[in-house]
């Protein structure tokens, strides 16, 4: 129930109007009369405004720029100082931005151009282009500073760093800001809900304070104000528009509305980019597979076909040091250094029994999942298995060797740390920490 002091918060009763709770500046933010705010009808202090939505509508009023939603039995109403931006400067900034961020011929150009154009537009001092890797890390992939400001370019850092909570925040609001880590928290009269005896739902809430765990992590990185734009793709938070600066920065409605369209216009603009590039990779092995295809209308020598002509399934794969292994008529056919006979039969066996529906099975960690493997791992830390039901059974091995990487994280991963009282500190450095992975393929 606490807030940032970017301005002043109402609630009131979705049924009739009333004011049941405001923030504890809001007396002084709307100059209110002596017998204060609540208790009155939201009509009294705005009323021209159309009734409040799921969705957040923008109004202009007297006292300044309103935003206000509904959310279950109550009406949010968020007041800010009037917007002093240029509109029209703004205007021509965001789609001189966006016109360069579609010109991008590459993925690589596209991320580049995403992270620089955001920056020109919104004035911070580091812009990170933030992913989410399949097992909620995060890595920065392209970044744009200012001269004298530290790079986080390559970086990786831990699914804890932004939990499931506070990826379920960002998903649900395209631009969050804090302005300034060491602002003075706003409370709410009363605290709760006079009807419900329950805090109100501040999941929408521009103003919503910060966890302060969050508010030493950014301290920690020296960075003094921030702006997170969410970036989604298919249904998912695929990453996040990461802004810091170094001193204190405020952006009003007019800019954070600007941060939004980039926001939405980079998440489009992600999803047609990587069809291009999958679509140029799907177009390649169509026509390897297309070509393996025909051989076998005309040949019937299917380890032939596969594996030994050219074109076969490991241009298929396209990984260097890839093998493929075929089982069929009793025996084992292969091109490439795979794995002894006996271990490919272990690993077809463990595959059938953990996995009996799935006529397709693939990892890109075997030995983790099968200890077994790490005997071979060098040559086979990745899989991908085929089950070919005819007469009797067959079996596609592609085999993938360890690929040994090494991860650069921003600081330890594992430093947080509890002081005496048992509060949770995030890690106070983030130099670059390497950490090296094993037992994987690309």
């Amino acid at each position: 129930g606490m807030l940032q002091p970017t301005g002043a918060l109402l609630i009131a009763d979705a049924a009739d109007g009333t004011i049941l709770q405001t923030s504890a500046n809001a007396d002084e933010f709307l100059k209110s009369p002596s017998g204060g705010l609540l208790g009155l009808e939201i009509g009294e202090l705005f009323p021209t405004l159309p009734p409040p939505q799921t969705l957040p509508q923008r109004f202009s009023v007297a006292q300044g720029e309103l935003t206000f939603y509904a959310r279950g039995e109550r009406h949010y109403y968020e007041l800010e100082p009037a917007s002093k931006t240029n509109a029209s400067e703004l205007s021509k900034k965001l789609r001189f931005g966006m016109e360069a961020i579609a010109r991008g011929t590459s993925w690589e150009d596209f991320l580049h151009d995403a992270a620089a154009q955001t920056a020109e537009v919104l004035g911070y001092d580091r812009v990170m282009i933030y992913r989410f890797h399949h097992d909620d890390h995060g890595e920065v992939i392209a970044e744009a500073l200012r001269s004298g400001v530290e790079s986080f370019l390559g970086l990786h850092y831990p699914a804890s760093d932004i939990p499931a909570p506070a990826r379920r925040v960002f998903f649900d609001n395209w631009v969050r800001m804090i302005p300034d880590v060491e602002y003075t928290p706003v409370g709410l009269s009363p605290a709760l809900d006079p009807q419900t005896s329950k805090s109100p739902d501040l999941s929408l809430t521009a103003m919503r304070a910060v966890s302060p765990i969050h508010l030493e992590y950014l301290r920690n990185m020296g960075v003094r104000a921030s702006l997170t734009v969410s970036i989604k793709s298919e249904g998912r938070l695929w990453g996040l528009i990461a802004c810091h600066h170094l001193t204190p920065r405020y952006l009003d409605l007019e800019e954070r509305a600007a941060a939004e369209v980039l926001g939405r216009f980079i998440s489009v603009t992600l999803r047609d980019a990587s069809k291009i590039e999958e679509y140029e990779q799907r177009r390649k092995l169509k026509i390897v597979n297309d070509d393996i295809l025909g051989r076998l209308r005309i040949n019937q020598d299917v380890g032939h076909e596969i594996l030994h002509a050219r074109p076969n399934l490991l241009d298929l794969i396209q990984a260097d040091g890839s093998a493929a292994a075929l089982y069929v008529n009793g025996a084992w056919d292969r091109i490439g250094e795979v794995p002894p006979d006996e271990e490919m039969d272990a690993l077809v066996e463990w595959i059938q029994e953990t996995h009996p529906q799935r006529e397709i099975f693939h990892t890109d960690k075997l030995p983790l999942e099968f200890p077994r493997a790490a005997r071979y791992r060098n040559l086979a830390s990745g899989v991908l298995a085929l089950s070919i039901p005819k007469t009797r059974k067959s079996f596609v091995l592609l085999f993938r060797p360890e690929k040994i990487s090494t991860v650069r994280w921003a600081g330890n991963p594992d430093g947080k740390h509890a002081d005496a009282t048992g509060r949770l500190h995030p890690r106070a450095s983030f130099s670059e920490w390497k950490d090296s992975v094993r037992d994987r393929s690309e």
